[in-house]
Protein backbone atom coordinates (compact mmCIF):
# COMPACT_ATOMS: atom_id res chain seq x y z
CA UNK A 1 0.00 0.00 0.00
CA UNK A 2 3.17 2.34 0.83
CA UNK A 3 4.39 2.33 -2.68
CA UNK A 4 0.90 3.39 -4.66
CA UNK A 5 0.82 6.19 -1.86
CA UNK A 6 4.61 7.57 -2.94
CA UNK A 7 3.37 10.24 -5.21
CA UNK A 8 0.72 11.59 -3.01
CA UNK A 9 3.13 11.26 0.05
CA UNK A 10 5.64 13.63 -1.96
CA UNK A 11 3.23 16.13 -3.26
CA UNK A 12 1.89 16.49 -0.43
CA UNK A 13 5.12 17.27 1.49
CA UNK A 14 6.30 19.44 -1.29
CA UNK A 15 3.14 21.84 -1.40
CA UNK A 16 3.19 21.91 2.99
CA UNK A 17 6.74 22.41 2.11
CA UNK A 18 6.19 25.37 0.63
CA UNK A 19 3.16 26.67 3.00
CA UNK A 20 5.48 26.39 5.80
CA UNK A 21 8.12 28.17 3.32
CA UNK A 22 5.59 31.16 2.43
CA UNK A 23 4.05 32.12 5.28
CA UNK A 24 6.71 34.60 6.23
CA UNK A 25 3.70 37.21 7.43
CA UNK A 26 3.08 35.70 10.67
CA UNK A 27 7.21 35.61 11.73
CA UNK A 28 7.40 39.55 10.56
CA UNK A 29 4.83 40.56 12.62
CA UNK A 30 5.77 38.06 15.71
CA UNK A 31 9.71 38.42 15.83
CA UNK A 32 11.33 42.03 16.76
CA UNK A 33 15.34 40.47 16.84
CA UNK A 34 16.50 40.08 13.06
CA UNK A 35 18.35 37.53 14.92
CA UNK A 36 15.66 35.14 14.48
CA UNK A 37 13.91 36.15 11.87
CA UNK A 38 13.91 33.46 9.18
CA UNK A 39 15.37 33.67 5.70
CA UNK A 40 12.24 34.95 4.07
CA UNK A 41 12.06 38.22 5.91
CA UNK A 42 15.74 38.89 5.85
CA UNK A 43 16.80 39.00 2.20
CA UNK A 44 14.82 41.64 1.26
CA UNK A 45 16.75 44.09 3.91
CA UNK A 46 19.76 42.99 2.64
CA UNK A 47 21.62 45.65 0.64
CA UNK A 48 24.42 43.78 -0.86
CA UNK A 49 22.59 41.50 -3.08
CA UNK A 50 25.47 40.81 -5.38
CA UNK A 51 27.29 39.56 -2.67
CA UNK A 52 24.40 36.68 -2.27
CA UNK A 53 24.35 36.36 -6.08
CA UNK A 54 28.40 35.25 -5.58
CA UNK A 55 28.02 33.18 -3.08
CA UNK A 56 25.16 31.00 -4.84
CA UNK A 57 26.19 31.81 -8.50
CA UNK A 58 26.91 28.32 -9.21
CA UNK A 59 23.33 26.69 -7.70
CA UNK A 60 21.57 29.82 -9.42
CA UNK A 61 22.99 29.18 -13.07
CA UNK A 62 23.15 25.55 -12.65
CA UNK A 63 19.49 25.90 -11.52
CA UNK A 64 19.03 27.82 -14.76
CA UNK A 65 20.60 25.94 -16.83
CA UNK A 66 18.40 22.77 -15.94
CA UNK A 67 15.31 24.41 -16.50
CA UNK A 68 16.55 25.77 -19.76
CA UNK A 69 17.39 22.41 -21.46
CA UNK A 70 14.67 20.40 -23.64
CA UNK A 71 14.88 16.95 -24.26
Amino acid sequence: MLPTAAPRIGALSILQFLGVWNNYPWPLLTITKTSFQPIMDVLPSIKDSVVIFLLFQGWFMSGVVIGAVKE
